[in-house]
């Protein structure tokens, strides 16, 4: 109950004050990461509040620049390999007592990462405005979870395995066109006032689209039931399979070239 009432509290924080400006100054910390032996990473990001941008501009396996208000909000960094495999943790831990929040606890990150590098990324973002942008990233897998707030996630050109996406409200964005070179799981779930997702026109694609649902906008899809394909389907080697459940409000499928 009480990890419920922190994580509502800081979801309002940012819906009432917006993002404005505070009379705070930022602080910056800034931290680099050497790949060492690593061909693959694990990547466990948990964000608390403000404005998240994640990047693939990286030479080096990740560098960060994060500024806040508050001493309690400068995030600890870890990184270890094991059997060339890196795992790789950036957090806020708020171990305050009493918890009072305002416009001074807004964050800005801006992580880059390794595109060269195989990552499997896990994305906790309990507020704010979210840009996760791996386009053309080798990756394993994404997970994102989303309490409230604004995302778009660009995964073009990544054929990522597998998708989880979860939010409980707010608006997102997720690009998934491009070439793929294997088949996608993607289980999107959640109360997200909209989503526009964009797919490849190339590929086959079965859309699962259930709950209590908004409109659906799928030009160049035939629907059966609450299963949506499209023309390519069971025609191409590789095809795209996404779940979308919950109180999703309107759903906005793209087919991009």
């Amino acid at each position: 109950m009480r990890k419920y009432r922190i994580i509502t509290i800081a979801a309002l924080v940012i819906v009432f004050f917006d993002f404005v400006s505070s009379d705070f100054p930022f602080q910056e910390f800034k931290k680099n990461i050497e790949p060492g032996n690593a061909k693959s990473v694990k990547t466990d990001i948990t964000f608390i509040a403000g404005i998240l941008n994640i990047s693939p501009t990286s030479n080096l396996l990740c560098e960060g620049v994060y500024k806040y208000h508050r001493d309690y909000w400068k995030p600890e960094i870890s990184y270890n390999e094991d059997s060339q495999i890196g795992y790789l943790k950036i957090k806020v831990a708020d171990d305050r007592e009493e918890k009072k929040y305002d416009d001074s606890d807004n964050t800005e990150w801006d992580i880059a990462l390794n595109k060269n590098i195989r990552n499997d990324l896990k994305v906790k973002m309990l507020a704010g405005i979210g840009n996760i942008d791996m386009q053309s990233c080798k990756m394993d897998g994404l997970e994102f979870e989303m309490l409230a707030g604004e995302v778009k996630i660009n995964l073009k050109n990544t054929s990522v395995p597998n998708l989880e996406f979860k939010a409980l409200t707010g608006e997102a964005e997720i690009d998934l066109s491009g070439k793929w070179e294997n088949d996608l799981n993607a289980e999107i779930k959640g109360g997200v006032g909209e989503l526009t997702i964009k797919l490849p026109s190339d590929i086959g694609i079965k859309l699962n689209i259930t709950g209590g649902l908004g409109d659906v906008d799928a030009h160049g899809f035939s629907k059966h039931n609450k299963v949506y394909t499209n023309e390519l389907y069971g025609k191409t080697k590789e095809s795209l399979y996404i779940d979308i459940s919950g109180g999703i409000g309107n759903v906005n499928i793209r087919m991009v070239d």
